[in-house]
């Protein structure tokens, strides 16, 4: 970190002052291909579906034990109730934040984080002053799984003062640990590991606390809306052992405060669960089908793509292998993406792919409409004559 500067941020500046220049010269702005939000052709169809509880009263203070809703939250998630607790929270990045503190707090000696990840970790970790080790998750021919080898390296014999930072999915990738890997950490958690899953991409139902939730050494963090992407309602959680349920609750005055208007609607939208199952249906039928006809773009540069195996989710990452990974820190590539194609895409090297992969980047499915495709195709086109 230099003089307090988020290189992660600086690289989304760059590409803003492109889009301004592009604008312009031509009159008009770059299809951001990445972007977190949906297309307006998204949000035209689906918000037919969507049915969201009134707000309470505008005056009160909404703070998580009032509301009455972490057991159900909790249980919404996949945990069973006997020995947890649940803190409601603003978002994922104030999970996030108060994870940290808590692993601070606790005297943990090790951190090790998984990538790809969501990058604020890192920084809050350094904020905190907490030593930490990267780790790269393994891909091979569209299939990731656990580095269980290093892992076990890194860990060797401190296991009650190590935690393991995992993001699942895979952050950007759609894709989730396979139960064998699931497994693997269950054996970890049972070895005196702490695990803690940033799971808030994760679809309801797809969460690793289905299966390690009821573990001692396991804190999951959530967010349900991001994966149907209603980023405006959204609330976090963080479900942890009860005997933490102190340092949360004291903490989060300190972090957080006050919950708003929009995450109390959130909370009961995602409580109610036929409500909340039919926008989650109709969100995932529009992505499948984008899915679809991403992959039938991608496949007429025959060898020159690759995809993850059986993704799942809004985002998905498209990898060019004939294209070094350090290009995404490349002005001059970066500019002629920019202007060749009219396009904007974000690389994963901001998210902590493995550069040896090569190129690669974030792909919104929940973007498409005509302009998107259009985009995609100018995209795929420049980075296979570019190979």
């Amino acid at each position: 970190m230099t003089r307090g500067l988020i290189h992660e941020l600086r690289g989304l500046e760059e590409l803003e002052k492109l889009a301004e220049e592009y604008q312009q010269e031509y009159g008009s702005s770059p299809f951001n291909l990445s972007h977190w939000d949906p297309s307006a052709q998204t949000c035209q169809k689906l918000l037919k579906f969507l049915r969201l509880p009134n707000p309470p009263p505008a005056m009160p203070y909404i703070y998580s034990f009032y509301t009455g809703a972490p057991r159900q939250v909790a249980e919404r998630l996949g945990f069973h109730w006997a020995g947890r607790d649940c803190l409601l929270v603003h978002s994922g990045t104030s999970a996030i934040v108060l994870t940290l503190w808590w692993v601070k707090a606790m005297g943990f000696e090790r951190l090790i984080i998984l990538c790809p990840t969501y990058f604020p970790v890192f920084y809050l970790a350094e904020v905190m002053t907490m030593p930490f080790h990267t780790i790269f998750a393994h891909r091979e021919r569209g299939h990731w799984s656990l580095p269980r080898k290093e892992l076990a390296r890194l860990i060797g014999p401190a296991t009650i003062k190590t935690v393991v930072w995992v993001t699942n999915p895979i952050y950007c990738t759609g894709v989730y640990f396979s139960e064998c890997d699931r497994r693997f950490l269950g054996s970890l958690l049972d070895n005196g590991v702490t695990i803690v899953a940033d799971e808030c991409l994760s679809k309801n139902g797809n969460e690793m606390s289905r299966d390690l939730g009821g573990r001692e050494r396991f804190v999951g963090l959530y967010t349900p809306h991001k994966s149907i992407c209603l980023n405006a309602i959204k609330f976090g959680a963080v479900v942890f052992n009860r005997k933490d349920e102190e340092f949360f609750d004291s903490w989060a005055d300190v972090f957080t405060g006050g919950l708003s208007a929009s995450n109390h609607t959130g909370i009961f939208h995602f409580l109610d669960r036929l409500n909340f199952s039919h926008f989650d249906e109709e969100f995932f039928s529009v992505v499948e089908d984008a899915h679809n006809q991403v992959t039938e773009l991608l496949n007429k540069h025959d060898g020159v793509f690759e995809v993850d195996e059986n993704p799942v989710g809004h985002f998905m990452t498209c990898y060019v292998p004939g294209l070094v990974g350090r290009e995404s820190d490349n002005k001059d590539f970066l500019r002629s993406l920019v202007f060749d194609t009219a396009s904007i895409v974000f690389s994963g090297m901001k998210n902590h792919f493995n550069p040896d992969w090569g190129f690669c980047f974030r792909i919104n499915l929940a973007r498409a409409c005509p302009q998107f495709y259009a985009s995609l195709g100018r995209t795929i086109d420049y980075l296979a004559s570019a190979c």
